[in-house]
């Protein structure tokens, strides 16, 4: 009998890595788009007449369909059935076209109740993209604890996690100059670029 070696993927160390920057990267621009709108509050009052209220509706939207809808059980279900990679797709989409739903409201949608429908676009769009970010962080968990073993795996989950507060601080860091400069839109259309 002959042995055949079948070689993984994951065998590779420049794949594995390789791998781990790219989910990271977008774990990344998921933090990112969930944290730029935060600094945007005083002007999206100004600009666009929200108020506190809407403004807590909308980021009331995040967590709306994870909780209420169970998604990040569904989302648990479909990764075990489905894998990886159907998995960070749909996640990915999901957050994609959450954050386009976003974008779009917050353009300054026109006629009569413009200023409520806005609102409740945006919210429909960061509670989708919500169920995207939550699902992609537990796929990323998964790819990290799949294809790293020993020392690597606490490197990658902490690479991961960095890159991700990264993200976190750039929303902060650049939402406010990037509506000054360019419109109020900008910050969340960078995002929507980085996913």
């Amino acid at each position: 009998m002959t042995e055949q070696l079948k070689l993984k993927l994951n065998d590779s160390k420049a794949t594995r890595w390789g791998a781990l920057v790219i989910v990271a990267f977008t774990m990344m621009a998921a933090y990112y788009v969930n944290d730029v709108v935060a600094p945007l509050k005083t002007m999206l009052e100004s600009d666009l007449a929200w108020t506190s209220s809407d403004f807590g509706f909308f980021t009331g939207g995040y967590s709306f369909l994870n909780v209420f809808f169970l998604m990040l059980i569904w989302g648990g279900l479909i990764l075990d059935r489905f894998g990886i990679r159907f998995t960070g797709k749909l996640s990915t989409i999901l957050m994609v076209g959450g954050t386009a739903l976003e974008y779009y409201a917050m353009t300054g949608l026109a006629g009569p109740d413009a200023q409520t429908f806005g609102v409740f676009v945006a919210f429909a769009g960061y509670s989708i993209f919500g169920v995207g970010a939550e699902v992609a962080g537990i796929t990323v968990s998964k790819i990290i604890a799949k294809w790293f073993r020993g020392k690597e795996l606490a490197t990658a989950m902490g690479v991961q996690v960095a890159l991700a507060r990264i993200g976190s601080q750039a929303g902060y860091a650049v939402a406010i100059p990037l509506a000054r400069a360019f419109g109020i839109t900008t910050p969340v259309l960078v995002g929507l670029i980085l996913l």
